[in-house]
């Protein structure tokens, strides 16, 4: 079932339906590697699979392979572009999506899956999506059945009135662990103040009970 399918209308069928789960899931050995943080390139990773079958890994783990905002704030923990792989993956020269297929097909090639790690809940202040949203509310406001249905407000909780605290700049991190409104001057509607809410480090969050954001979120699933 799809993630729209069990958040949306749960079943006891889809609840409760046995699912086989490929070996990988349950006894693989698994080598886990944050290539951003430490400076390496997919190609790097390509380079080391052989070592790495020999050591008997099965899986290769990326963390946080999507494309992300700045390292300034909190390891880039904070997405830019759900749907592309960060470009700081790429060696000189190269794109990081074709670099990202090649080193799933090398891993693949010699036995091997992949797998990825990251939390699609954060959107970083900065990125193009949320810049959308926030023009978005600024012209619809903050109410979701007044936004447009492709409009990216619709992912987001906004509210009229201020917040605990003010949206960061697009470098900055904000308190790691607040959940709160944070406070969007960039998405002021009708003179009206307006935030919204936060679970981590003050960017944006992706409302669960946003049918949009769960549809999206859907998509980001099946492009990994």
């Amino acid at each position: 079932a799809t993630l729209t399918a069990l958040l949306v209308t749960p079943t006891p069928a889809n609840a409760t339906s046995a699912v086989t789960q490929p070996w990988w899931q349950h006894y693989a050995a698994e080598r886990t590697l944050n290539a951003v943080r430490y400076g390496y390139t997919l190609q790097d990773v390509e380079n080391n699979l052989d070592t790495y079958r020999a050591q008997g890994y099965q899986v290769v783990n990326l963390d946080w392979p999507v494309s992300a905002g700045p390292t300034a704030i909190y390891g880039g923990f904070s997405a830019s572009d759900y749907m592309h792989v960060d470009p700081r993956l790429a060696a000189t020269g190269t794109n990081a999506d074709t670099d990202w297929t090649d080193f799933v097909a090398a891993a693949h090639a010699r036995g091997m899956e992949v797998t990825s790690w990251f939390n699609p809940s954060y959107i970083w202040t900065g990125s193009a999506l949320f810049q959308q949203a926030e023009a978005d509310v600024a012209t619809y406001g903050p109410v979701r059945a007044n936004q447009p249905a492709s409009s990216p407000a619709r992912y987001f909780k906004w509210q009229v009135g201020a917040g605990a605290a003010t949206k960061p700049c697009d470098t900055c991190a904000g308190s790691t662990y607040r959940a709160d409104w944070i406070t969007d001057p960039d998405a002021t509607y009708g003179g009206h103040t307006i935030s919204y809410y936060s679970i981590w480090a003050d960017q944006p969050s992706g409302d669960y009970a946003s049918i949009e954001w769960v549809t999206y979120v859907d998509s980001v699933l099946d492009r990994w």
